[in-house]
């Protein structure tokens, strides 16, 4: 799941790099993959969607902070503070 989940987030943040659109991206992703499977099954054990969807904001969130640090996905600059004298 990881190696799709990266793909998925890299494409939708290099079409879709607008400031201040995360969770609608974030929320993008998880239609996608609950779309795609109502439960996933790791090993033996099934989990539910909630659980899955629970793991891929957690992965997701990650993955992006990571991207982030590094610069491969641009933030915006922060808004000018106060000019102090």
């Amino acid at each position: 799941m990881f190696p799709t989940l990266l793909e998925a987030i890299v494409a939708i943040e290099t079409t879709a790099a607008t400031p201040k659109v995360g969770p609608a991206k974030l929320q993008l992703i998880k239609q996608v993959v609950s779309s795609a499977s109502a439960t996933e099954q790791f090993g033996s054990k099934m989990i539910s969607q909630d659980q899955l969807l629970s793991m891929i904001e957690a992965i997701t969130a990650s993955i992006v902070v990571f991207y982030n640090l590094i610069g491969v996905f641009k933030t915006s600059p922060p808004a000018p503070g106060p000019v102090s004298s």
